[in-house]
């Protein structure tokens, strides 16, 4: 019988600063955050200054570029580590845990999804005046609405941002980040508890944050995608008086999972082109036992193929606007 070994995930990174000579491959330390110095405060204020560091693009292609609105961002369910809001109006949501703390399993994912039902009971305005009352790295007031975070970013027209950011509220429809120093096992379960959540349209992505100290100075920061999940509709949404309640409703076994920019670009082509997401659901429905498959890419759906060799193959794609196949 074999024993299990539980090892690192991240190998230590190497910095050669010359090819020449062997002597210049030093391993890179990686930060402890066991110390006050590197707290969950101290992540929560690098990823706020460098929203590069989360890989959103990889969990969502269709989301844009995420802005940094404010930290503890106040809700019925407490206070919003970080809120991102992207040029394309979708709200990004990240939670800052120490895998050491006790609460970093599956308390923190319950946290993370109430502020999600929280912010979902919220109007625009609600939002807007929510942020005025989070904080920002530099200390200052924040005054401006939340389309000045974006104003130079998107060619969206603001009342359309503004409607893009309404309807997303409504759903739920939001990208929830845990963001960690580390991952313990038995880590993956923890998405066992999102089936409790019918209908609502949030996306969940865990995410382990490798930071090495440089030699001189500076530091490289590693992130590892550790958990992503799929929508898969399960709910009926009801509107009483302008508010949302959600009635769950048998799972279909036959229902496809998709990622919350699948969803949005095929309703962008349904806007433009409704014939076309009709052949296309007949194609996929037709398709599916040959292992074909869409996906969403960063502006269109494209069409793939697994072969029998494993590989995966482009057959085309679908523009939001225009029909594009190879």
């Amino acid at each position: 019988m074999k024993k299990r070994i539980t090892t690192h995930q991240h190998a230590t990174p190497l910095y050669i600063d010359r090819l020449e000579q062997s002597e210049a491959a030093r391993g890179l330390d990686r930060l402890s955050f066991d110390v006050k110095a590197h707290d969950e405060a101290w992540l929560q204020k690098l990823i706020h200054r460098f929203p590069q560091v989360l890989p959103i693009a990889e969990i969502e292609p269709a989301f844009g570029s995420a802005v940094p609105v404010c930290m503890e961002l106040p809700t019925a369910a407490g206070r919003i580590d970080n809120l991102y809001v992207t040029e394309i109006g979708n709200l990004v949501i990240a939670e800052c845990k120490l895998w050491k703390n006790p609460q970093a399993r599956r308390e923190v994912v319950a946290q993370i999804i109430d502020y999600a039902h929280s912010i979902a009971k919220w109007s625009y305005h609600d939002l807007e005046d929510a942020i005025r009352n989070g904080k920002r790295l530099d200390g200052e007031e924040i005054s401006g609405g939340l389309f000045s975070f974006v104003s130079d970013e998107t060619e969206m027209e603001e009342q359309n941002f503004c409607d893009a950011v309404s309807r997303n509220l409504r759903l739920g429809r939001v990208l929830l980040l845990l963001v960690g120093d580390g991952i313990r096992e038995g880590v993956e379960t923890l998405t066992e508890y999102l089936q409790e959540h019918a209908g609502f349209h949030f996306a969940l992505g865990v995410v382990e944050m490798g930071v090495f100290r440089l030699p001189d100075r500076g530091f490289l920061v590693q992130p590892r995608i550790l958990v992503r999940t799929v929508n898969i509709e399960r709910g009926i949404v009801r509107l009483d008086d302008s508010r949302v309640s959600i009635e769950s409703i048998p799972r279909d076994a036959s229902a496809q999972p998709r990622t919350i920019s699948e969803d949005q670009l095929r309703e962008k082509l349904k806007q433009n082109m409704p014939a076309v997401v009709a052949a296309l659901e007949r194609f996929e429905k037709d398709a599916r036992d040959l292992g074909v498959m869409v996906e969403a890419a960063p502006k269109s759906l494209q069409i793939r193929w697994t072969g029998p060799d494993d590989v995966d193959y482009a057959l085309g794609g679908v523009d939001k606007f225009d029909p594009v196949t190879s």
